[in-house]
């Protein structure tokens, strides 16, 4: 393995860890412009980050806290092939005496921190998370004059930029907002709130102290946010007054997540504008909140504060909504259905007529995932790679070459690669099987991530890397997951 080292940067295979030390214990040392590093001794005056790769047990020792001061730092341990074993100094101190194990088993990695407050003498340890499959990276850009990118200012970037720790397992974007997971099961938000969607500041504030969160909503919307705990509970917060979008039985806005009734089974929820939509693990779709173009799908134009059923059918697979107050969803057989506005042709159904009850687009039973979307426009996978979209698409957020709205499905390109899409609110962005990740649409405020404000028509790749996971869309600005 060539480990490159420079001043402030560590350069592994195609990963790169700025202001962090690697130690792998198969080496007696490293010797780099941070000191030497060697087996076992984690040096603090070189960062307070370590990343660290198990060839053998290990015996760990700190080295050089800050004398009579407080320090905190964070490891993070990746096992390796013979479920080795870590020994921590003997004056660290674990929650009820209980020092923690590593995982078993080879490339899972485990997550601690340790603070001291009387410069080392006593150090006091947390395993913040355990049998991690990877580490994330978060990274935005594009618009950022409410906060929206986590970054703690409001300057936009037109490439994508690195949010705090490879911590993250699951991201959302509202129209100017984020709310997101990290790898200990904790909620954190940032950006836009005027309805107590997010925390109104410009970088990651943990949102309560649970560590359950399991996964956030597949989109947000422009004043409400949801989640779900591992226990199969909903909770929705932000705006509520007028529509009763919370799903909670009553028109009032909530700070912090209240729970959409005691049901534990609910696998999934995205949000419109001023509604939401569920399906449950028994395969039932629900909907609740605005209702004005028939966008919950129940044949009228009804609002709902609690969660009503979608018809009777027990195979809806997957939801996405769009936020001109239009709604998509797979069943389990490979169809693809469509309801609400149509003043696009974003329904799919060669006109511009609204629908209030699902209607089936086209007749193929190949779909395979839906977009969530800012604007008026609509798109899917099918299960051989291609990729669709129609509705909207002035600024050519189709990515055909062309600013021509379409109200039934048209592929994008030839390439039978993609596996995800997301739309703003007139981009797009979408992800390949080769981990490559695309953009085309208005780019304004370089949202495409091209390190430029220039329109594309068709898809670019951002960037080179090819380890890009779970990517979402607000108005104007993106956030992605990198392995």
């Amino acid at each position: 393995m060539v480990i490159k080292l420079s001043k402030n940067r560590i350069d592994l295979g195609k990963e790169a860890l700025q202001n962090a030390a690697l130690q792998n214990y198969s080496q007696s040392s490293v010797v780099s412009n941070y000191g030497t590093l060697t087996a076992g001794q984690l040096n603090l005056s070189t960062a307070n980050i370590f990343y660290v790769t198990l060839d053998a047990n290990a015996i760990f020792s700190f080295k050089n806290a800050s004398s009579g001061t407080g320090t905190e730092f964070q490891v993070f341990t990746k096992q390796g092939p013979g479920n080795y074993s870590v020994i921590w100094p003997r004056n660290v101190r674990w929650p009820d005496s209980i020092t923690p194990t590593t995982s078993p088993v080879n490339g899972q990695i485990d997550w601690y921190t340790f603070r001291t407050t009387d410069g080392g003498v006593t150090w006091y340890g947390t395993s913040v998370a355990s049998n991690l499959k990877a580490l994330q990276r978060l990274f935005t850009w594009g618009y950022d004059g409410y906060g929206d990118l986590g970054l703690g200012d409001t300057i936009n970037r037109s490439s994508p930029t690195q949010v705090g720790l490879n911590t993250w397992s699951d991201i959302s974007a509202g129209t100017d907002f984020a709310v997101t997971i990290r790898t200990g099961g904790t909620l954190w938000t940032w950006g836009f709130n005027n309805n107590g969607q997010s925390s109104g500041a410009s970088s990651p504030v943990q949102m309560g102290t649970l560590t359950t969160w399991s996964s956030v909503a597949g989109q947000c919307s422009y004043g409400h946010s949801g989640a779900l705990h591992s226990d199969g509970t909903l909770w929705m917060w932000g705006y509520g007054r007028d529509y009763g979008n919370l799903g909670n039985g009553t028109n009032t806005d909530s700070g912090s997540p209240t729970q959409v009734g005691a049901l534990t089974t609910w696998s999934s929820v995205t949000c419109n504008n001023y509604n939401s939509l569920s399906i449950r693990t028994d395969g039932t779709l629900w909907g609740w909140g605005s209702n004005v173009n028939g966008e919950l799908g129940l044949s009228n134009a009804t609002s709902y504060s609690s969660p009503v059923q979608v018809g009777t059918l027990t195979t809806w697979s997957s939801v996405a909504c769009q936020m001109g107050s239009s709604t998509e969803a797979i069943r389990t057989d490979g169809t693809l259905w469509a309801w609400g506005l149509n003043s696009n042709g974003q329904l799919g159904q060669g006109d511009i007529v609204n629908r209030s009850s699902p209607v089936q687009v086209g007749t193929i039973t190949t779909w395979s995932s839906v977009m969530n979307s800012m604007g008026n426009d609509m798109g899917a996978t099918r299960t051989d790679g291609t990729l669709w979209l129609w509705g909207q698409n002035n600024y050519g957020q189709h990515g055909r070459s062309n600013t021509i709205d379409c109200s039934s499905p048209i592929q994008v390109g030839t390439l039978t690669t993609w596996s995800s899409v997301r739309g703003g609110a007139d981009h797009a962005v979408g992800t390949r099987t080769d981990g490559t990740l695309w953009a085309w649409g208005l780019n304004s405020n370089g949202q495409l991530g091209q390190g430029d404000i220039v329109n594309r028509s068709s898809p670019v790749q951002v960037g080179t890397l090819s380890t890009w996971g779970k990517v979402v869309s607000g108005n104007s600005h993106i956030e992605a997951l990198l392995s």
